[in-house]
C-alpha cells in the first residue's frame, strides 16, 4: 500500500496534466462501481432531504470529480507551493492581520471542504506556522506517509490525542489548526448540523477558551480555476459559543459549494 501511494504521488507530481485526466476517469469508474455511494446518497438525503433522483446523482458525480482533481491539485501545490501563492486568493486577510496583532494565540477552525489540506501551506507564507492537529489513520503506512508527505508545509503535526505535546507547543506560544468536523473520539458538544443534532469536538473550542486564544474560521473552496482561503472571525468568546457560530458557518459554506465537501465521511453513523 505504502508502494502504491508513493508512485501515485511521484506520478502527481510530474504529470500534473496527464493525473488530471487519469483522474477524471478513475472518478467515472468509482461512480459506477460505487464506491461509498450508500454512505454519500445517505449524507446528502440528510442534509438535502426531499430532493430528487437526479439532483442526488448529479451531486455523487461532482463530488468524486472534484475529490479526484483536488487530490491531484493538493499533491502538485505542496510540491510547488509558489504556483498556489500565485493562482490563490486569500479572503479576509484582515481577520488575520488583526487576530496576529492581538497578540494572542490563533486558534484556526476548518473543515473537510475544498482544499484543506492546502490551508497550512498557504498560512505559512504570510502568517506564523501553526501547530496541526490530526487524527490519526487506521492504516500504519498511509498514516507515516501522510504525515511525512503534509510535514513538507514546514508545519508541525501533532495527534490530536497527544494532549500533552499539544499542550506544550501552545505554552510555547504556537497558533493550532483544527479540523473539527469530524465524528468526535470523544463525548463531544451536540450542535444542530443540516437540521439534525450532531456530535462535534468540544474540547477544540474549549482549550481556546481556556487560553483566551483568537478564534478564527478559515475554508479554502474553489471558484472557477481559482482556489480561495476565506478567513471570517468568531463572534463568540465562549467555547459552547464557538461551537455553534463554527458549525453555523460550516453548513453556510457547504451549502454554497456542495459538491467540494468530503461527504465520503460517515458523518451521521450514529443517527
Amino acid at each position: 500500500m505504502n508502494v502504491l501511494i508513493k508512485f501515485l504521488y511521484y506520478l502527481t507530481r510530474s504529470f500534473p496534466n496527464i493525473m488530471h485526466f487519469f483522474g477524471a476517469l478513475s472518478a467515472e469508474a468509482l461512480m459506477v462501481i460505487g464506491i461509498r455511494k450508500n454512505v454519500v446518497i445517505k449524507n446528502l438525503k440528510i442534509a438535502f432531504p426531499g430532493r430528487s433522483i437526479y439532483f442526488y446523482d448529479i451531486l455523487f458525480r461532482e463530488i468524486y470529480r472534484h475529490f479526484f482533481f483536488q487530490t491531484v491539485e493538493t499533491v502538485y501545490y505542496y510540491f510547488f507551493p509558489e504556483k498556489l501563492i500565485k493562482k490563490a486568493e486569500l479572503r479576509g486577510r484582515e481577520i488575520l492581520e488583526n487576530a496576529v496583532k492581538s497578540g494572542r494565540q490563533i486558534f484556526y477552525y476548518t473543515g473537510h471542504l475544498g482544499f484543506w489540506e492546502l490551508i497550512p501551506v498557504y498560512i505559512k507564507r504570510f502568517f506564523r506556522t501553526a501547530v496541526v492537529l490530526y487524527q490519526k489513520i487506521r492504516d500504519r503506512d498511509v498514516n507515516d506517509f501522510m504525515l511525512k508527505f503534509r510535514s513538507r508545509s514546514g508545519g508541525i503535526f501533532i495527534e490530536r490525542r497527544k494532549s500533552l505535546d499539544i499542550i506544550r507547543h501552545l505554552k510555547s506560544g504556537y497558533d493550532i489548526g483544527m479540523l473539527v468536523d469530524q465524528r468526535p473520539i470523544e463525548k463531544g458538544i451536540s450542535v444542530e448540523f443540516f437540521g439534525r443534532p450532531t456530535k462535534f469536538y468540544f474540547s477544540s473550542f474549549k482549550i481556546a477558551e481556556k487560553f483566551n486564544g483568537f478564534p478564527v474560521f478559515i475554508f479554502s473552496y474553489k471558484e472557477g480555476k481559482k482556489i480561495v482561503f476565506e478567513a471570517s472571525e468568531c463572534p463568540a468568546a465562549d467555547a459552547a459559543g464557538m461551537a455553534k457560530a463554527y458549525v453555523a458557518k460550516l453548513e453556510k459554506m457547504i451549502r454554497l459549494y456542495p459538491s467540494q465537501y468530503f461527504w465520503l465521511h460517515n458523518r451521521w453513523k450514529y443517527g
